[in-house]
């Protein structure tokens, strides 16, 4: 698994391991090379309460696509109609 700009296509990290190990693991392994300045794209394979807890805690920013078995809670309308929201148990915004 690999971690890349997107603008450039530079690879910023990439993790190997065992496909048994899954990608949540291997993803894991890449939290490290991300910082604040960034935004983390990620299809839904990658939506889960802990791997998103992780990559907030790294301070990047991140879109993940949901899951269809998500109810988000929105707790921000935004006047184009979408709408921020909280999922899981995560506690963001403060």
């Amino acid at each position: 698994m690999v971690l890349i700009e997107c603008g450039t296509r530079a690879l910023l990290a990439a993790a190997f391991g065992p496909e048994n190990d899954g990608e949540l693991s291997c993803a894991g392994r890449l939290l490290n090379a991300l910082d604040r300045t960034m935004l983390l794209l990620a299809d839904a394979g990658f939506n889960a309460n802990t791997f998103a807890a992780d990559v907030h805690a790294s301070g990047a920013q991140f879109l993940v696509r949901s899951a269809n078995r998500r109810i988000p809670t929105p707790f921000q309308h935004l006047g184009d109609g979408s709408y921020l929201a909280r999922i899981g148990y995560l506690s963001w915004p403060p």
